[in-house]
């Protein structure tokens, strides 16, 4: 009779704790950004007009970087609406910019677009790189800026910032005082 009750504990509490960890998730997403680099373009007189600024001026500054992310988990993970947020000197976000996915240009004439990042599904044990391209008009407030980070709102919609680095703006000229290398001829 005693033996019996034993087994029959054994076998619950057996299953009770196999159904606990069977239920318990392991692993998390890794994410790193890597290839950062910065595109200045100025408004040139000889081939656009764009409204408020002068010759030779910075119009805009295109940010592109590489999000290489991992799912070290046994379930598909998510990340939404990818984001580089500029902090200025005190730690509080001056603006932030939400990124566009570089691997789906539209094309429509000599205008071009991307999708934005919304979603990025991640398959268990699996990696993926994903493209992400930022253009910054708020010129006056890029330069205000120290610090950049991707923030991002993963599976359970809480908001994730990763620190990417220090940065100073300053070193764009305002002022493209010759012309721009896209002007430039081969002599």
């Amino acid at each position: 009779m005693n033996e019996a009750i034993i087994a029959t504990i054994s076998t619950v509490v057996g299953t009770i704790l196999g159904w606990i960890l069977a239920n318990i998730r392991f692993g998390k997403i890794s994410i790193t950004l890597t290839d950062f680099k910065e595109e200045p373009l100025y408004a040139t007189p000889t081939t656009m007009h764009v409204p408020g600024k002068q010759a030779n001026e910075l119009y805009h500054v295109a940010l592109y970087c590489t999000i290489q992310i991992y799912n070290s988990s046994q379930i598909n993970k998510a990340i939404r609406n990818c984001e580089l947020s500029f902090t200025g000197a005190n730690g509080k976000e001056l603006f932030s910019l939400l990124g566009k996915d570089k691997e789906t240009i539209h094309t429509h004439g000599a205008i071009y677009n991307y999708d934005d990042i919304e979603i990025v599904n991640i398959e268990p044990f699996a990696s993926k790189n994903v493209k992400l391209v930022v253009y910054v008009r708020d010129i006056d407030a890029m330069y205000e800026a120290k610090s950049i980070y991707l923030k991002y709102k993963n599976e359970r919609l809480k908001i994730k910032k990763i620190k990417y680095k220090d940065v100073d703006f300053k070193v764009i000229p305002r002022f493209y005082k010759e012309m721009p290398p896209h002007e430039q001829t081969k002599i």
